[in-house]
């Protein structure tokens, strides 16, 4: 019997953390879709960042990018989602523009 219960118990602890974390990822997404309303640059710079690193850019390269506005001028082999392969590159330059 003690056997059974402890089974039972378990099963109900887990459908309550599940239920806890579907809860929280409701939250987390009313939150995020209240920032994209008040903050429409947000979906972009989190596209943009997305972008820098499927091209293999660091985390430093994003942020100088994204956050300092600066331009990058980088050599080496990055990656392109649209072509589905890599490219050699040599001395050429990355930079944040608004489009206009």
């Amino acid at each position: 019997m003690q056997e059974h219960h402890d089974k039972q118990m378990q099963g109900l602890e887990e459908i309550h953390w599940q239920e806890l974390d579907s809860k929280e990822i409701l939250r987390f997404g009313n939150i995020i879709a209240k920032a994209f309303k008040w903050f429409p640059i947000l979906r972009e710079m989190l596209w943009i960042e997305k972008l820098c690193r499927l091209f293999g850019f660091t985390e430093e390269m994003t942020d100088k990018l994204v956050h300092e506005k600066e331009t990058l001028v980088c050599s080496g082999k990055i990656y392109s989602e649209e072509h589905k392969r890599k490219f050699h590159i040599k001395n050429d330059t990355f930079e944040i523009e608004k489009n206009k």
